[in-house]
């Protein structure tokens, strides 16, 4: 048997083939491409002409600086570029292309023709070539700017072909890559057409805000800007509130230095900073841009530059939770929708007449004892001091939406029913309370004296055995700092002497069966490194607050719509669920067919 070598060089038109496949995964990824390369170019106006979604033709216009005829010849030769002269320049990028490769990648797989002409020139250049072969050049007459004319993608791929979708699906692709472009490129306008049809017309003109709805779906829902600058990061961008979302990541658009990417690191960072506002499984809306010095930032981690890698990420991620915390926490959705909003000088309304008997009368120091329910009544730390309604709720922090209402009582045993101007409000009692309790358990726990915690009258004894002790052993530490007590007094049994203040009257031992649980399902180290983190906070919370079927009475009620208005992120419970429903009067002027 005669042995041979089996390492040999790959001929160069499989060299190509296999680049291309890396650059180059459907029509979409040629839009992106040359649309990147387009506003590199300089140029403002972008238009892409799509023919059985691009698969048969694509064509990108645009009216930047051209090329001369050595440069159009170069163009489409591998690792040929403008925008590099020294890999020192590969750590401090401010382009969208770099690498010199998406011409010659785009050429390898299809029929490229590419016309040309600068500003100064007085005839254009036009480069034909097929299936990366040998490129012919003529001189034509021409518009400024640059053509690319793009026939038959794949054709001489069939592998690759067959995994095409249908052309409505590549067409939708290739319009979400022109408008990922657009938005990272301000003052840039695109059209993307099929026939003649328009499928997609970002004017060059439009506003951050305008560009931001289209890519949320043109959804007729307000949006909010954020912003952070701190001395490495800036952040800013729109999100639209959070009772507006998707079942996936669709709706988040992230840019790093006007680069459209897809970063675990930033999505993590959104995602937190709507904590606590979102039901679990849902994503929010959000457009946010990332500006970091280029030095900070590695781009060129992969082959279609779709993520990036951060020198340090902690500062990029604090910016982005920072930006959205300051912004979420004013549940501006609640408080700009309301008339007179933070205007000054709005008269206060009156306040509401009750019918009946009070439960309650306002003590000296002007603070409500709350009767009624179990859990109002002595959950000190929920409602320590809600102010008198008399006293005129004076607006907190510029804001009074929820304690403006009128309460009109409470149905079912679980919802309050409010009037507003022109509205009817419903309010989840659970929800909101629970929310007000846990921004107070959160602030005490943030603070130097951390969460209040009461002593009980008459221990409460666990007898707990197996993974139940040993986990209360292993978070003894964490449900200290949340306001527990608890003694080992024998084997297996455990006394619980002092519980956090905001639990009341309520089942302590079905809370820390809950608690612990909780903290159980978290990893060995992550548990104990996550502390008095949301998820903790807020099952300590859902214990504490008032339940579906608990009666209210007028002046809790009353309590409970003033401490939404004090606590931040009011218009959510911590599990994301909706705290209130507004009922407008043309709603139900529509149901009554008035």
């Amino acid at each position: 048997m005669r042995l041979t070598d089996l390492i040999r060089v790959l001929p160069a038109e499989v060299i190509d083939k296999i680049a291309a496949g890396e650059v180059i995964e459907r029509p979409a990824s040629v839009v992106k491409e040359l649309l990147e390369n387009a506003v590199d170019a300089g140029a403002t106006t972008l238009e892409v002409h799509l023919e059985d979604g691009g698969l048969s033709r694509l064509c990108v216009s645009d009216d930047g600086g051209g090329m001369s005829p050595g440069d159009a010849r170069l163009a489409v030769v591998r690792h040929a570029t403008s925008k590099l002269t020294s890999a020192e320049q590969l750590f401090a990028l401010s382009t969208l292309g770099f690498r010199g490769e998406a011409l010659s990648s785009i050429a390898a797989v299809s029929h490229l023709c590419i016309t040309t002409r600068r500003p100064g020139d007085a005839v254009g250049t036009r480069v034909t070539l097929v299936g990366g072969g040998q490129a012919a050049i003529e001189e034509v007459g021409c518009p400024i700017g640059t053509t690319i004319d793009v026939r038959d993608l794949f054709f001489n791929t069939p592998a690759r072909q067959k995994f095409m979708r249908s052309s409505a699906t590549e067409q939708t692709h290739a319009c979400e890559a022109a408008l990922r472009v657009v938005l990272g490129a301000p003052a840039r306008g695109v059209v993307v057409a099929s026939g003649e049809r328009r499928l997609l017309d970002v004017p060059a003109s439009a506003s951050a805000e305008e560009r931001v709805r289209i890519a949320l779906g043109g959804r007729p829902t307000p949006l909010f800007a954020l912003g952070f600058e701190g001395a490495l990061v800036r952040v800013h961008g729109y999100v639209a509130p959070p009772d507006v979302t998707r079942r996936d990541a669709r709706g988040l658009w992230l840019f790093v230095n006007g680069r459209f990417v897809r970063d675990r690191t930033l999505q993590r960072a959104v995602l937190d900073g709507f904590r606590t506002l979102l039901e679990k499984g849902r994503y929010p809306l959000a457009v946010v841009y990332v500006e970091v010095e280029p030095s900070l930032v590695d781009i060129n981690v992969h082959p279609q530059k779709l993520e990036v890698r951060f020198s340090d990420a902690a500062p990029v991620y604090r910016a982005v939770t920072q930006a959205l915390t300051s912004l979420l926490a004013r549940s501006p959705w609640i408080y700009d929708a309301a008339p007179g909003a933070g205007q000054q000088g709005t008269p206060a309304r009156a306040a509401p007449r009750w019918s009946g008997t009070p439960e309650a009368a306002p003590r000296e120091d002007g603070v409500w004892h709350l009767a009624g329910s179990t859990q109002l009544a002595e959950s000190a730390a929920s409602y320590s001091s809600a102010p008198s309604p008399t006293a005129g709720a004076a607006s907190i922090a510029g804001r009074r939406y929820f304690g403006a209402l009128s309460s009109c009582g409470q149905a079912l045993g679980t919802y309050l029913i409010c009037q507003g101007e022109d509205e009817l409000v419903l309010i989840d009692q659970h929800a909101a309370h629970e929310r007000v309790v846990f921004e107070r358990l959160r602030k005490q726990a943030a603070s130097h004296e951390g969460i209040a915690r009461q002593q009980l009258m008459f221990p409460v004894l666990l007898a707990w055995t197996g993974h139940d002790a040993d986990a209360l052993h292993a978070h003894a530490d964490i449900l200290a700092r949340l306001g527990f007590e608890i003694d080992l007094v024998g084997p297996s049994r455990f006394a619980v002497r002092a519980a956090p203040a905001a639990l009341g009257a309520c089942d302590v031992e079905r809370a820390l069966v809950d608690i612990v649980s909780d903290l159980s399902g978290r990893e060995g180290e992550a548990s104990a490194a996550a502390g008095l983190d949301p998820d903790v906070l807020s099952r300590c919370a859902c214990h504490a607050a008032v339940r579906a079927g608990d009666t209210l009475g007028e002046l809790e009620i009353r309590a409970l719509l003033t401490a939404l208005d004090e606590v931040d992120f009011s218009a959510s419970c911590p599990h994301g669920r909706p705290v209130y429903v507004r009922l407008r009067r043309v709603e139900l002027e529509r149901l009554f067919h008035r």
